[in-house]
């Protein structure tokens, strides 16, 4: 902080009737050449208390501007506006407080402004000189225009706590209280009805415009939400600034069953106790009754997959009965009869089978009579295996309609040896 800041400066004008001419006059009356003394000052803060740390940002810090003069202001006073980089500037009260002040035999009027600050970033503010046009009234009562400057103000802003991360919102103030209310579209409640959210905040010393949302805005899959416009208010009586932010959300019901609605949290900074507070609106749960489309589309797809099971258990079923009733009239065929010995471990039997199968497909009745079928004539004996006995299967299988078995070479070489010796 700067010593311009610690200390109340105060900075006097006298202006003479060279800068306050009287108003529709040709020639000023002779009273009118007699000095008309106007004073001006300016101060931040508390004009009787130095300050020694640096305001928060978003918090409100006054500017203070008094003007006085022996006689009395005959009309309106303007202030020039205030332009600075990440400040805010706002005369949130359009009355001056008016007020007398006895020095020696003279009663002076005096006029005290106040225009709000509001900084938005950490760093050094210099509220430069600011044009005040004022009138006045001269010893004749005619008034007197003129315009005088403030002294140029300087004040420090920093983030107070190290607990407020960049980009969340917050706010400063020294006052907030906060409200809420539900108001569903009936008692009970069903897919499609609405439920209406309002929540209410309202603070001491701050701007309408600085408190962050209220309310979460996101839809979620049990509903939409439709925020509606948000209503701000700024006030001042009798030096008391009161702002107020009114947030309210449209809840549209999406689905059945029990729906959670979040709660929410805001940060704000206490200028006044210098402490971090954190406000929060509870959530709430209803329970929504679902509507006959609704329960379809909520459970079209389990629905689905529940009537494609049963239906593919109906169709396992159907195969089931049509196979046994197969079976029933008509012989079972041997490989299956096969299968079913091996399984049920009666390998003797499955060996008959076997040959069986050799009769019928390679018109023999023992491996031996034919080259290509003894290695499995050497293994049926010892099959004890499902994979044995197709592999066997498979063998005979080959030997079916002359077909020659595709796992050896043709030997052309010996089939043609062979037929030359016949012909010899």
């Amino acid at each position: 902080m700067t010593p311009t800041i610690r200390c109340c400066f105060f900075s006097c004008i006298w202006l003479s009737c060279a800068i306050f001419g009287p108003v529709g006059s040709a020639a000023p009356p002779p009273e009118a050449s007699a000095e008309q003394p106007v004073e001006i000052r300016a101060w931040i803060g508390s004009p009787d208390a130095a300050r020694t740390t640096p305001y928060a940002v978003h918090e409100q810090v006054i500017f203070y501007v008094d003007i006085a003069t022996p006689r009395w202001f005959s009309g309106g006073t303007n202030i020039g506006t205030i332009d600075v980089p990440d400040l805010i500037a706002k005369q949130r009260n359009s009355l001056a407080t008016n007020y007398t002040e006895r020095r020696g035999n003279e009663t002076w009027s005096r006029q005290r402004w106040e225009i709000t600050l509001y900084p938005q970033a950490s760093g050094q503010f210099t509220i430069p000189p600011i044009p005040v046009h004022v009138q006045v009234a001269n010893g004749q009562g005619q008034t007197m225009h003129g315009t005088l400057s403030t002294p140029a103000r300087s004040f420090e802003a920093s983030i107070p706590s190290g607990k407020l991360k960049a980009g969340e919102p917050w706010f400063t103030a020294t006052r907030v209280s906060l409200t809420q209310q539900w108001q569903p579209s009936s008692e009970t409640l069903q897919v499609g009805d609405a439920i209406t959210r309002t929540v209410h905040l309202e603070a001491d010393n701050t701007l309408s415009i600085l408190i962050p949302p209220l309310l979460d805005t996101g839809a979620a899959s049990q509903y939409q939400a439709y925020p509606q416009p948000s209503a701000l208010a700024d006030a001042s009586t009798r030096g008391n600034y009161v702002s107020t932010r009114t947030d309210e959300v449209v809840y549209i019901l999406q689905t059945g069953g029990d729906i959670r609605f979040p709660a929410h949290t805001l940060k704000w900074w206490n200028s006044q106790t210098q402490q971090l507070e954190v406000l929060s609106v509870a959530g709430q749960t209803y329970s929504v009754h679902h509507t006959p489309a609704s329960f379809v589309r909520a459970y079209a797809r389990p629905l689905g997959w529940g009537l494609a099971g049963l239906a593919g258990l109906a169709g396992l079923a159907g195969l089931y009965v049509g196979f046994k009733r197969f079976a029933h009239h008509r012989k079972m065929p041997l490989f299956i009869q096969l299968l079913r010995t091996v399984v049920q471990g009666d390998f003797a039997k499955a060996r008959l089978l076997t040959y069986i199968q050799l009769k019928r497909c390679a018109q023999i009745d023992a491996f031996s009579k034919r080259q290509t079928l003894q290695s499995y004539g050497e293994q049926l004996p010892e099959a004890r295996s499902l994979a044995s006995f197709i592999t066997i299967w498979r063998g005979i299988q080959q030997q079916k309609a002359g077909r020659p078995d595709w796992r050896k070479p043709l030997q052309l070489e010996q089939t043609l040896k062979d037929k030359i010796n016949r012909g010899a």
